[in-house]
């Protein structure tokens, strides 16, 4: 878990200043149902940041305005994704990574899934 979270903060640390020159250039946030949250459990090949938030939520609202700065420093980095699933649409992810709090972030490489522990904000997902 301390090496993934170093190589994604590395990461955001050299991607820092091309981000600053291509201000409205961004990765897309995938919003993703079932399926695809199956899918991605199978992925071999990347790293997925899935953000689990509600729409009722006003963390969930924050840090949603805020990961498009994040999707902006990983533009570039083509074996990371981001995605967002809405719990409250979504209640079979609640019992799947046993969500108690919303938001929620996981890094998730296959099939093992890693829940992040921190501060639910950019600056605390960089630091």
């Amino acid at each position: 878990m301390h090496i993934d979270k170093l190589l994604i903060v590395f990461i955001f640390l050299i991607k820092l200043c091309v981000c600053h020159t291509e201000k409205g250039v961004k990765k897309e946030i995938v919003s993703i149902n079932i399926d695809e949250f199956n899918n991605i459990l199978k992925d071999e090949g990347n790293y997925t940041l899935l953000i689990v938030y509600t729409h009722w939520s006003y963390n969930s609202n924050l840090l949603l305005e805020n990961l498009d700065k994040l999707s902006k420093l990983l533009l570039y980095e083509e074996n990371i994704k981001l995605c967002k699933i809405n719990a409250a649409a979504n209640t079979f992810i609640i019992d799947k990574l046993d969500v108690y709090s919303y938001p929620s972030l996981f890094m998730i490489r296959n099939k093992e899934i890693y829940r992040y522990n921190g501060v639910n904000n950019i600056r605390g997902l960089l630091l």
